[in-house]
């Protein structure tokens, strides 16, 4: 059940705890606001730097819900050395136009063309922090 599941993330994140960040894998970086971004060469790139990894898809609506906290935190802890990375990846599933408020057929946004979904997004909620699209749900296991 979902207890079971629970005390098995919590282990497995415990572990952890104290060791280098297991990498990332990312194939497409969008910038702030929907800009082209060079990505980063893996987390070392970001050594020295407190580093927050934000999960999140198009669709959901908790995740949307954090986004403009996390740009007012990327906006103002970007001086102290801080690197938050909206983490997403190609799900199939259908996306979220902000602009519109509305829903996104997933055939409008698979394979392909979803990078250009993503940074339309990121440029319609206005987001201050680089986002990142992988192919698969790795990097949330």
């Amino acid at each position: 059940g979902g207890e079971e599941r629970s005390a098995y993330t919590y282990e497995s994140k415990r572990t952890l705890v104290g060791k280098p960040a297991p990498e990332i894998a990312i194939q497409t970086w969008i910038g702030p606001k929907g800009a082209d971004h060079a990505g980063f060469e893996g987390l070392a790139a970001l050594k020295g730097k407190v580093v927050v990894l934000d999960f999140w898809q198009t669709w959901c609506p908790p995740c949307r819900a954090v986004m403009p906290g996390l740009s007012k935190a990327q906006e103002r802890l970007a001086s102290h050395g801080v690197q938050i990375l909206g983490l997403c990846w190609k799900d199939g599933r259908g996306g979220y136009d902000w602009a519109k408020q509305a829903g996104v057929p997933k055939e409008e946004i698979e394979g392909e063309k979803y990078p250009a979904h993503v940074a339309k997004f990121s440029a319609d909620m206005g987001l201050s922090y680089v986002c990142g699209i992988a192919e698969t749900r790795a990097n949330s296991e």
